[in-house]
């Protein structure tokens, strides 16, 4: 098992969940682009997340100690 700070998809995720606060909120230089790039990634997001879902080899859990 990993953590699940080591997960691409939990990075990603999080990512566009910050761009997309940011974007609506004002907070980039060009509001225009920002809007487009939001949607753009917002529009793309379900299919990387896909992509890395199958990807994933290792589980996000916690470490069982084995101390018998």
């Amino acid at each position: 098992m990993k953590s699940w700070y080591q997960s691409k998809t939990i990075w990603f995720n999080s990512l566009t969940v910050l761009v997309t606060i940011a974007t609506m909120y004002g907070y980039v230089p060009d509001q225009g682009l920002a809007n487009k790039a939001t949607m753009s990634l917002l529009a793309v997001a379900p299919i990387i997340n896909v992509i890395l879902r199958v990807i994933t080899s290792t589980r996000i859990g916690r470490r069982q100690n084995n101390t018998n």
